[in-house]
């Protein structure tokens, strides 16, 4: 059996999946990056300097504490969930906490990597908060992450309502 690779999974999702993944470039240190899916037509739309926003929030739902991030670009939005007591989650954080920009790596219907977009990384200092607070949380199992997660859909059942959502508080809902 395999290792999952966050990247073939990505290849092989629906358009408009989003994932993170724990990533070294080159000779540069390890980063987060986020992996997104969606159709070859929708990324060249996004033009040469595309307009990207990156929210997250941090939500306690039944103890469970929920991490959605989501990416706005040129208009369309992805989504994903971290969930620190998973074995990726905790590395991804630690970069987050600490590097500069983030990589968003658009894959197109063929699965091919078809644009990389770094912009900075203007969370670093919430990574950092959210790294602390969810170092010290008891552990919740898969089963109530995605129960927990369920009830966030319940109240804002569209990305873009849980977009609007999070800017009214960044930080925490």
């Amino acid at each position: 059996m395999s290792a999952f690779s966050p990247e073939e999974g990505i290849k092989q999702a629906a358009p408009g999946a989003c994932a993170y993944a724990v990533a070294q470039i080159g000779n540069a240190p390890e980063e987060t990056v986020l992996l997104i899916r969606d159709q070859a037509g929708i990324i060249a739309e996004f033009g040469r300097a595309p307009t990207v926003h990156v929210r997250a929030g941090l939500i306690v739902e039944s103890g469970v504490l929920l991490l959605p991030v989501l990416i706005k670009v040129s208009g369309e939005l992805y989504e994903t969930w971290m969930n620190y007591h998973a074995e990726v989650c905790p590395p991804a954080l630690a970069c987050l906490a600490l590097q500069e920009q983030i990589g968003l790596h658009f894959f197109d219907d063929r699965g091919v990597r078809a644009r990389v977009i770094a912009v900075p990384n203007q969370l670093q200092a919430f990574w950092q908060d959210t790294l602390r607070t969810l170092a010290q949380s008891a552990p919740w199992s898969m089963a109530a992450f995605d129960a927990a997660r369920g009830r966030i859909y319940a109240t804002y059942p569209t990305v873009l309502k849980l977009w609007h959502a999070l800017r009214r508080r960044p930080a925490a809902l």
